[in-house]
């Protein structure tokens, strides 16, 4: 399979190999010596194994993070030359503020800072309300909008810009109405910020709400009704008591709409306009006729800067602000109803964002199943057809369409990388979890970088990693496989972690003692009751992996085009019906999987609640 991944000269890929795994046995050796030491409850296996997954981080995450950082102050010949990392780093098209004082554009670290800003604010918010309205306004809407928190998740990340180009673009359906209506037209103004924020709040409006109904749900309500036994009015209880115990969750939202509104790729690309943002910059730095690495690193370190200090900062101020909702103590009480004025608040504006995401889905996919859309509305599966053609060559028969090889290859790198990140992410958390051992904070540290640097900067680093020698991986399904993994596996080990932490440590010392080794354990003891975790981390390992875009973006190549490089370069060439033909099939390929897994984990609990009642 190695040897078929292989691309370029088969000679450079394999001395590469050779040495990635002679560091893989390094530190499998360093983690069998530190397990003789004590560390690993002084299982060799568990040294060895935690060694390998340290080494894999330092490979595939710090080492091209620092590859990148030094690049920063080279020249095109490799040559370090003093004070060329600050020139780039302090570029005028990365910091300028010609846009305060002139017509100007702004520089592109201000841009994507404003977007973060505005987009990661608003999400949260809106995430709020939806979550206010489904637990405590209209607990019939949880249903839908549990449902359209999903559905972002599985489909590809540039639906929402391509279905806001089909209602409000020069032909949208908008736009043409009310030229034909009132002699009136829009204009351009969805080609910019205004644009890009509308495609952001509804790309992750629906992570802040799932992120805030947890929140919300953990309100204890013995806290409002002590308030009101007080003598405070609703209002009054909702402004000082629910909304300060909120606080901690809505920054963690606000942190995570941040980072991926200045990371997105997909909405830039196609609703940026003139306004430049960084994500998009570091792609054209590279693949575009300017080939200036160089400055591609300054912006992916000043991304990366952005999205650490934004958590750095949120860890401060948090740090001493605690509010405690969940006690030992149980409790029976009825959540307080919210002021009426707020209420039909709340309810108004979640209806309108579930008509308005509705509109924008419709007409996303419709335009993948008309003739030519602004034009020709007639139904048509063209498309879809020329797309992903079949012919029958006499007795064979034959994938022709041109869409088929993308989503065979990305069907193929997904299902290794899903199983794979779920493995290394179960054993990781396990591990951080469980075991004492040096290397632990490094490891838990590199987890959170994983997390808190931008799919661009990953890609960037790895081109520059990963081009040379001793390294030399580039225009190969393995460095595909392994770019994946990484991005999927921060939110895998953190959702393990959680079940993990969950389990009673005595389980696992009863089983010791009972002479199980801790393989053992781990196999017939956590695995049975993190089951349903690992299957939602398989899941979303198998989703990221066919979605993905910024990361990969820079590692494809003729042998292995994925999904969603294919679609953007259908999008470039201004061929969107094709574009969105191929997005409804990634998206029902998604859905099927999810159902199916949704009904796999379904029966498991049915089950389980049958085992409960019969032991009773």
């Amino acid at each position: 399979m190695v040897a078929s991944m292989a691309a370029g000269n088969e000679t450079y890929f394999y001395i590469s190999l050779w040495w990635t795994l002679g560091l893989g046995l390094l530190m499998a050796s360093w983690g069998s010596w530190r397990a003789s030491r004590g560390d690993f409850a002084r299982s060799r296996l568990a040294g060895t194994s935690a060694g390998l997954l340290l080494g894999f981080l330092l490979l595939f995450l710090a080492y091209p993070l620092l590859r990148a950082a030094l690049t920063l102050g080279q020249d095109e010949f490799g040559k370090l030359v003093p004070g060329l990392a600050w020139d780039r780093l302090s570029d005028s098209r990365i910091w300028s503020l010609n846009c305060l004082v002139s017509l100007q554009a702004c520089g592109t670290a201000w841009n994507s800072l404003l977007l973060g800003l505005i987009s990661g604010f608003t999400t949260s918010l809106l995430g709020t309300v939806l979550a206010f309205t489904s637990e405590r306004v209209l607990p019939a809407f949880r249903k839908p909008l549990g449902l359209f928190a999903i559905l972002p998740m599985l489909m590809p990340p540039f639906v929402v810009g391509l279905g806001l180009v089909m209602l409000f673009g020069r032909a949208g359906v908008i736009n043409n109405w009310l030229e034909e209506s009132f002699a009136w037209s829009m204009g351009r103004w969805l080609y910019g910020l205004e644009g890009l924020v509308l495609a952001q709040i509804f790309s992750f409006t629906p992570i802040a709400y799932l992120m805030m109904r947890g929140v919300v749900q953990n309100l204890n309500p013995a806290l409002d009704e002590a308030a009101q036994s007080l003598g405070a009015s609703r209002m009054r209880i909702l402004r000082t008591v629910t909304l300060p115990m909120l606080l901690p969750g809505f920054s963690n939202a606000c942190i995570v709409g941040f980072i991926e509104s200045i990371a997105d790729f997909g909405n830039p690309l196609i609703l940026a306009g003139s306004y430049n943002v960084l994500a998009t910059d570091i792609f054209f730095s590279v693949v575009g006729a300017q080939l200036d690495f160089g400055r591609a690193c300054a912006q992916a370190l000043v991304l990366a800067a952005f999205a650490m200090t934004a958590i750095a900062i949120q860890s401060f101020f948090l740090s001493e602000s605690r509010h405690v909702s969940i006690s030992g103590k149980s409790d029976a009480s009825q959540a307080m109803r919210l002021p009426a004025p707020v209420s039909f608040s709340l309810a108004s504006l979640s209806v309108l964002w579930i008509m308005l995401l509705i509109a924008v889905y419709s007409f996303a996919f419709a335009g993948g199943f008309v003739t030519t859309w602004g034009r020709d509305y007639s139904p048509s599966l063209e498309h879809l057809m020329r797309g992903f053609a079949i012919e029958q060559d006499q007795s064979n028969w034959l994938l022709s369409g041109p869409a088929w090889d993308s989503l065979l290859t990305t069907l193929k790198l997904a299902l290794i990388a899903a199983p794979v990140s779920a493995l290394i992410a179960l054993l990781m958390a396990y591990w951080m979890s469980r075991l004492q051992f040096v290397g632990r904070s490094l490891m838990n540290g590199l987890s959170v970088l994983a997390f808190a640097i931008p799919g661009t900067v990953i890609g960037v680093s790895y081109i520059l990693a990963f081009n040379v020698p001793p390294f030399e991986l580039t225009g190969t399904g393995l460095l595909i496989v392994i770019c994946l993994v990484v991005r999927v596996l921060p939110v895998s080990i953190r959702s393990q972690s959680a079940v993990i932490q969950q389990i009673d440590r005595s389980l696992d010392e009863a089983s010791m003692t009972l002479g199980a080794s801790l393989l053992q354990t781990l196999a017939k003891v956590i695995w049975p009751l993190i089951r349903p975790a690992m299957v939602a981390a398989l899941l979303y390992g198998f989703v990221r992996a066919m979605t993905t875009e910024s990361a990969v973006i820079f590692l494809v190549n003729a042998e292995y085009e994925l999904a969603t490089t294919w679609i953007i370069g259908r999008i470039g060439q201004g061929d969107y019906g094709l574009a969105l033909a191929y997005c409804s099939v990634l998206t029902l390929i998604m859905t099927a999987v999810a159902f199916a897994v949704q009904a796999l984990l379904g029966d498991r609990r049915q089950i389980r609640r049958q085992e409960m009642a019969a032991n009773r």
